[in-house]
């Protein structure tokens, strides 16, 4: 079937006691709810193996191992590119769930690399996966393509941060998530209820807020036959803009790994989405660096018009001021001949 299920997802004591935390709540970066909604569904389908790309914090993560930790055999492993909390460079990723449950064979991270580097080393397929990365193209796009060749028949994908792109006009850009719930098919749930986007208190965008209360921003699919035959609404996405650029050579990395897994007709599809992508960085940066030269050059035309006021003014003084001089000595000598007259 593939359809929406709206959800109530609320009385889950062991997250509501996590929720009681200040501290976590300002690391989460969820709301209650969606907090709770990730509960519902790990409740719902029981998975075995999990997998989480984007740790962070450890919030979610946190969140995860609660869901999990009477459910013999299962398993959380996560991967985030970063070896650093991206809000704390002075913390290693994922510190603070590794601070509440200390050593367990429940959590396995991966740090410092993106999901192609890892995938081939679990030698299993997942039941469920979490997505929450970058948010903007081409992020979880390029996440989810390294790992659904790893996920299991009827696997369930979570999405988070689906509505980013209505928080503030400066977050549009944070649409990538929104399109995979949109593009990929099979059973879709969502939230019945569902607070503001939540960002702590700290977030640079809690003054931007336009729309409060819009669409939920967590959303999950229980991935069908179908998507294997329409793996291409996920590669065609690539070609919407990118707001941000893996290195060269981890495209090209990617794209390796693509070919063992997919047809030869989506490869070249990306191959030749990642070179106009490319393109367009380079013809972006030369007029970012054109733009830079004029901006440049006209503060170096301020300056120099600025010098040669200066100079005028000094010029103009200095006659001036020579001019006072001979005045007052013609006024002198004007003085001395008619006292010599009287």
């Amino acid at each position: 079937m593939d359809g929406l299920t709206i959800t109530k997802c609320t009385g889950y004591t062991e997250c509501q006691q996590l929720l009681q935390d200040n501290e976590f709540k300002e690391i989460l970066e969820m709301s209650p709810t969606e907090a709770e909604f990730l509960f519902y569904i790990i409740k719902k389908f029981n998975p075995k193996n999990l997998l989480e790309i984007g740790i962070a914090a450890g919030g979610s993560s946190l969140l995860l191992l609660e869901a999990i930790k009477n459910q013999k055999d299962a398993v959380l492993y996560s991967i985030d590119c970063c070896n650093l909390y991206y809000r704390d460079k002075s913390l290693k990723t994922g510190y603070f769930a590794k601070r509440k449950i200390g050593s367990t064979d429940k959590w396995k991270t991966y740090t410092g690399g993106l999901a192609y580097e890892y995938m081939d080393t679990f030698d299993k397929k997942f039941d469920f996966v979490l997505l929450d990365t970058r948010h903007m193209n081409p992020g979880e796009l390029l996440d989810f393509l390294m790992v659904y060749p790893y996920m299991s028949e009827n696997a369930v994908l979570v999405l988070h941060d689906t509505a980013m792109h209505t928080l503030a006009i400066e977050m549009q850009r944070s649409i990538t998530n929104c399109l995979l719930m949109s593009a990929i098919n099979g059973e879709k749930y969502i939230p019945e209820t569902y607070e503001p986007v939540y960002f702590p208190s700290k977030h640079p965008t809690e003054r931007l807020h336009v729309n409060k209360r819009c669409v939920p921003n967590i959303g999950a699919i229980k991935i069908d036959n179908k998507l294997k035959n329409n793996i291409y609404n996920v590669f065609n996405l690539l070609s919407l803009p990118w707001y941000y650029f893996p290195e060269a050579e981890k495209l090209s990395e990617i794209g390796t790994f693509l070919q063992k897994h997919y047809d030869k007709k989506y490869i070249a599809l990306y191959e030749s989405t990642v070179n106009y992508q490319l393109q367009v960085k380079t013809i972006k940066e030369e007029i970012k660096n054109t733009e830079n030269s004029y901006q440049q050059m006209k503060r170096e035309i301020i300056n120099m018009k600025n010098s040669i006021n200066k100079l005028e003014r000094e010029y103009l003084k200095k006659e001036f001021d020579g001019l006072s001089e001979k005045i007052e000595k013609l006024q002198a000598s004007v003085n001395l001949i008619e006292g010599k007259s009287i």
